[in-house]
């Protein structure tokens, strides 16, 4: 019989050892570089479901995350997104990917969207992640599963897909064929942006699963899994680093936000028209170094939108938080009843955003830019109010 402590204490023992040697490499990579000298690295996050003869790409993100205040921004780009580029007759920023894979691959795929996404936000983007959704899998599996709340019943079959999402609320930990159900599923009240919110909210539960200490032996194994799941231009010991940044980074930390824009007709074809005045308000705070405020209750004002039943939240929340110092300008109803509260940034105030999420109990939390409000943040209040405030 087989002596399970001692094959235990081997294995602990060569997962340890594998660590240390990959710390001790991470050194030497560009990225520990950027990291040690606090300078921001950016990168596109590039999620491609496969069909017969192509690829897409359904999930596009720029990610920059800030050494030196440990803050990460994570922008959402619609694949609809419009986007004219005079040389190619392509509507959307997710063609390009299967314009590129159809001439010349993946490498020409990730290129070519890596040069438009560029061009579109004026950023340099040094580095890249590409994953399909199956691999998104073996990643998650080899993380032991991801943690998540799940806000509403999500319910969608489709058998000529072979796609069956069936989840009820509730906190629960999914491996990852139910983490890739997870994040296609879109047949809710909001469509794509509710997919976006989800894929942001992914992104934080993994980080927040990589914080956790048991993660610590499955390092080695979630490396190597990594490195055969992506196509990148980060190397392995890249790839240590950013992780272990990670395990550094407080997930309040995540500075989340949407590409600006509406859905419009576009010679019968719906896509995402882009506010080019509020991305120049983005990407200037993209460009910005993260300024600590060491008093990040003063002088917030907010306004409150009732997205319950009960008629009483908008007072009752409202006198909690003028307790708290936050100054309630206006109030009103919201056009649907949502399960959850949900604080939206209005100015780019990390701290101030999170003082709000603080005193709420609220993890809810998105950047959306804007100057023509006289106040700093929006509040959505959720059926789930009076849990969260102790009313």
């Amino acid at each position: 019989m087989e002596n399970k402590p001692a094959i235990t204490k081997v294995f602990l023992g060569i997962s340890l050892g594998l660590l240390i040697i990959m710390i001790g490499l991470s050194f030497y990579s560009p990225v520990n570089r950027a990291v040690q000298k606090g300078e921001r690295i950016n990168l596109l996050l590039i999620g491609c479901d496969e069909t017969e003869n192509s690829k897409r790409a359904d999930v596009l993100m720029f990610v920059s995350f800030y050494p030196r205040q440990r803050l990460a921004d994570i922008l959402s780009i619609p694949r609809d997104s419009r986007v004219r580029v005079p040389k190619y007759k392509l509507l959307r920023i997710n063609e390009f990917f299967a314009y590129g894979f159809k001439k010349g691959g993946i490498g020409e795929g990730i290129a070519l969207t890596k040069e438009v996404t560029q061009n579109l936000l004026g950023l340099e983007i040094p580095y890249y992640i590409q994953l399909d959704f199956n691999d998104l899998i073996s990643i998650v599996d080899a993380l032991g599963g991801v943690t998540l709340d799940i806000t509403e019943k999500m319910d969608y079959d489709d058998n000529w897909g072979n796609l069956h999402i069936h989840f009820k609320p509730g906190r629960q930990t999914l491996n990852g064929k139910q983490s890739l159900e997870y994040l296609r599923f879109r047949k809710d009240l909001q469509g794509d942006i509710g997919r976006m919110q989800r894929n942001r909210s992914f992104i934080r539960a993994l980080a927040a699963k990589i914080k956790s200490p048991a993660i610590i032996f499955r390092m080695p194994q979630l490396a190597w899994t990594s490195m055969n799941a992506l196509h990148t231009d980060l190397g392995l010991y890249d790839l240590v680093t950013l992780i272990f940044e990670l395990r550094k980074l407080n997930t309040q930390n995540f500075r989340q936000q949407q590409l600006p824009g509406k859905p419009v007709s576009v010679r019968g074809a719906w896509v995402w028209e882009i506010d080019k005045i509020r991305l120049e308000k983005v990407t200037q705070l993209l460009r910005e170094d993260p300024v600590a405020n060491d008093n990040a209750a003063a002088n917030i004002r907010v306004e409150i939108w009732n997205a319950t039943r009960n008629r009483e939240a908008v007072e009752e929340v409202t006198k909690y938080l003028r307790q708290k110092g936050v100054d309630v300008l206006t109030w009103g109803n919201f056009e649907r009843i949502l399960p959850h509260t949900k604080i939206i940034d209005r100015t780019g105030n990390i701290d101030s955003a999170h003082y709000l999420g603080k005193i709420l109990h609220c993890d809810e939390i998105e950047t959306s830019l804007s100057d023509s409000s006289l106040t700093q943040a929006v509040i959505i209040i959720g059926e789930d109010w009076r849990q969260k405030i102790a009313l």
